[in-house]
């Protein structure tokens, strides 16, 4: 059983820090930035509202044999991208943060993790003891990978700030990026390429 919590915790992190897994990298970066210089606690609880729902979707597409069009996620989480990157340019890092914004995130989550779950279903036809391992493990690896991530943008954010870049201006440049990707992304996936 270790040995597969173990094989499960590596795949989660490959699986959030794999440049093939863009969609997880694009959206947590462009959720994190607005937060990465001193807000940490909503940044924790933003990244956190993610993972549930990436979680719990997760669980419920792989241990059920839930109906999905496989285009309609991926859709839904370009757009997740591409909204949350539009909103980091549209408001400061100082905008409030309240329970209906964690909701959004938990929905969103919820759609990253549809992406995945029939994906993990199809390798766990059984839902024994091995299949939940998996799961665990799986979710541990993510969360890590997750930390990974906001950690090395924390760390980069906070050096642009101790060199005296204008850390909201490249925020807002990154979020523009990640916005232009995600259009390109959706436009390629739209024309069926």
């Amino acid at each position: 059983m270790w040995e597969v919590l173990q094989l499960w915790i590596g795949q989660g992190i490959r699986h959030i820090i794999d440049l093939d897994a863009y969609d997880h990298l694009l959206y947590i970066i462009a959720l994190s930035l607005p937060f990465s210089l001193g807000r940490y606690r909503i940044l924790t609880l933003q990244v956190t509202a993610f993972t549930l729902g990436h979680t719990l979707a997760l669980v419920i597409a792989a241990s059920t044999s839930l109906p999905m069009i496989k285009t309609w996620v991926e859709i839904g989480i370009l757009l997740s991208i591409l909204l949350t990157a539009i909103h980091g340019i549209a408001f400061t890092s100082r905008a409030n943060v309240s329970l209906p914004h964690y909701l959004v995130t938990i929905g969103v989550g919820c759609i990253h993790g549809l992406g995945f779950g029939s994906f993990f279903a199809q390798l766990h036809p059984e839902k024994g003891t091995e299949f939940v391992t998996s799961l665990v493990g799986f979710n541990l690896g993510v969360e890590v990978g997750q930390l990974i991530i906001v950690i090395g943008l924390i760390t980069l954010m906070r050096l642009l700030s101790l060199v005296g870049a204008p850390t909201p201006q490249v925020s807002k440049g990154i979020h523009l990026i990640i916005a232009i990707i995600s259009l390109l992304l959706l436009a390629r996936l739209l024309m069926g390429n």
